[in-house]
Formats: C-alpha cells, structure tokens, sequence
C-alpha cells in the first residue's frame, strides 16, 4: 500500500518497506527499500489516523529498543504513514503479525502538541 512517506507491502514471505519522492523529501536523504523477511518480525506497531498521521511500524525480532514517542516512531525508517484508510492499513498490519506470527501492537497516535511539550521538556 502506499503510504505518504513510502509504501508497504507484504509479498513472497517478507515485508518490504520502500520510500517514495515525498519520505525522501522528508528525511532528507534517499534509502534503499528495506526487505525483512516474515519470520524476523518481531512485532508490528498500527496507529489509526484520527487527526493525525497513522502509521504502521514494522520491528525485527532482536533489534535494539526503539523510542515509542510519535516524532521517533513517524520518522524512524521502519515505519511508512498514512492519512487516510486506517482500515486499509490495519488489515495489512494484521496480516504481518499473523503471517509472520509476530505480535500486533495497536494503540492511538500521541498528539502531535504533546510529543513537542515532551520533547522540549527533555
């Protein structure tokens, strides 16, 4: 599915997770398509779009920790925002955990506002 900083995709036993001109715009920077194959997932992080960017977030078994406010979450490379369709997205986050037996993480996105006052509290 595409997303707005990239798109995600389920296909031929692994998760591939590719930027298009916008997340390239956004980052900064140009990656290459980064491929995890289903049994490595670990788990699989979806926030719907409710006001806010949605996102779903893909993490590798025995990867290091990963920050879970929402500026690190929306821009860490593992991780392809959405708009609208959370429906969409949910199914395919779904379908991730449930072919890669991985856990799904589902919970709101942090309010915007809230992950600026967070961040200039640190």
């Amino acid at each position: 599915m595409r997303g707005w900083n990239g798109t995600l995709t389920l296909e031929n036993g692994r998760v591939v997770l590719a930027r298009g001109l916008r997340g390239t715009l956004v980052r900064g920077r140009q990656e290459p398509a980064l491929e995890v194959p289903v049994e490595r997932v670990g788990v699989v992080r979806f926030a719907p779009s409710r006001g806010l960017v949605g996102y779903v977030q893909v993490l590798e078994r025995d990867a290091a920790a990963v920050e879970r406010d929402y500026l690190s979450t929306i821009r860490d490379p593992r991780t392809v925002t959405f708009m609208t369709r959370s429906g969409r997205w949910r199914r395919l986050a779904e379908a991730i955990a449930a072919q890669s037996g991985a856990a799904l993480d589902v919970s709101r996105a942090q309010p915007y506002r809230s992950a600026i006052r967070g961040r200039a509290a640190k």
